[in-house]
């Protein structure tokens, strides 16, 4: 076989073009496509090849040219060749494996939610306070009380005094997963939202196991009189697909009112709220949860606020019409935060991905 025979099989593939589509040296620059070129015609002419590859020098296994068969030859030339080609690899896997990464950094949902809780007190001056208010979130197995039975030793607590202690134990008993707040009164005084006066606080949540709100709070003055929530799944953040129902306000009005029926009604003993009373010392009731009756018995006492007027007490006329509070719920939008490593190794994948493609447009003939 001749020298010039194998040449012009070399110069029919060169021939057909650097980047033709059925090169071998299809994808390279042009200085690795030359350095093959010459390599591919030593070879198969029988020459000594020059080999120049990392730690290699300029002696190889491919000296010793006639000797060579076609086989040899052409398998040596493609395992070489290969090395080549897998050179090139780690850069573009490079690229997309931070593009890869980058989608795994933003493309992962958040679950966390985090709620502003506000509670505003809507009676004008001289009107009812109430203790700060238990918020408890769950997966609606919370049920705090029950009409027509007896309250629990925990709400008992805080329809007498205002205690979120013992429901703050109770909700942490009936589910292990469920998140809690008590929003104080931010003004001067006692911690209670007097009227005209609104408390907010935040709370981060998991859609999928703080899905209800539930709330329970004492009116003062009184001796057990409370709101609450009966039905532990009235009010539903998230929804079966965990995506926040939206910004929403709940009137609560004296429909929400109820007696824990723990202590007798009696202004002159043992009411919370009233000068001159301790809260702790009214007469036992031995009763069961029913809804709030009139409170008239209090007007024109005095609390640490003044006196409460008879006008704006009156609650059991028209119930559903009368507000107590209103408490609004909002989603808290997320703060900006700084890239995270993955997403600056994303941007340099992009930056890498668009050399590559750019050596390859100037390669091109």
């Amino acid at each position: 076989m001749g020298i010039g025979h194998v040449k012009r099989n070399d110069q029919a593939v060169i021939g057909r073009g650097l980047g033709h589509r059925r090169s071998p040296f299809r994808g390279f620059d042009n200085g690795t496509k030359a350095k093959w070129q010459i390599f591919h015609i030593r070879v198969f002419t029988g020459l000594r090849a020059q080999v120049h590859s990392p730690g290699r020098g300029t002696g190889s296994i491919l000296r010793g040219g006639p000797v060579f068969n076609d086989a040899v030859r052409h398998a040596c030339f493609h395992k070489e060749l290969e090395k080549t080609m897998f050179q090139h690899i780690p850069r573009r896997a490079g690229a997309f494996g931070a593009l890869a990464l980058t989608g795994a950094a933003f493309g992962a949902p958040a679950f966390a939610t985090t709620l502003e809780i506000s509670v505003t007190n809507t009676a004008a001056s001289g009107g009812f306070s109430i203790t700060p208010l238990f918020a408890a979130f769950h997966d609606g197995s919370y049920d705090a009380f029950n009409l027509g039975t007896s309250a629990s030793a925990a709400v008992e607590a805080l329809a007498e005094v205002g205690d979120a202690t013992g429901v703050t134990a109770e909700l942490a008993a009936a589910d292990a997963k469920a998140q809690s707040v008590v929003i104080a009164g931010t003004e001067t005084g006692p911690p209670t939202i007097d009227p005209g006066e609104t408390a907010t606080r935040q709370v981060t949540l998991d859609p999928s196991g703080n899905r209800y709100l539930s709330f329970l709070s004492m009116l003062v003055p009184s001796n057990d009189t409370f709101l609450g929530t009966d039905d532990p799944r009235a009010f539903d953040l998230f929804g079966a697909g965990g995506v926040f129902a939206g910004d929403f306000t709940i009137d609560v009005t004296a429909s929400y009112l109820y007696d824990a029926g723990t202590e007798v009604n009696d202004p002159a003993n043992g009411p919370a709220f009233i000068l001159g009373q301790v809260g702790t010392d009214g007469a036992d009731e031995g009763g069961t949860v029913q809804r709030a009756s009139t409170l008239s018995a209090f007007a024109g006492l005095e609390t640490p606020l003044g006196v409460l007027d008879d006008g704006l007490i009156d609650f059991t006329s028209e119930p559903g019409a009368f507000s107590v509070a209103l408490i609004s719920i909002r989603e808290v939008p997320p703060a900006p935060v700084p890239l995270p490593a993955t997403a600056l190794l994303g941007i340099g994948g992009l930056a890498a991905l668009g050399a590559v493609r750019g050596r390859r447009r100037a390669a091109r003939p």
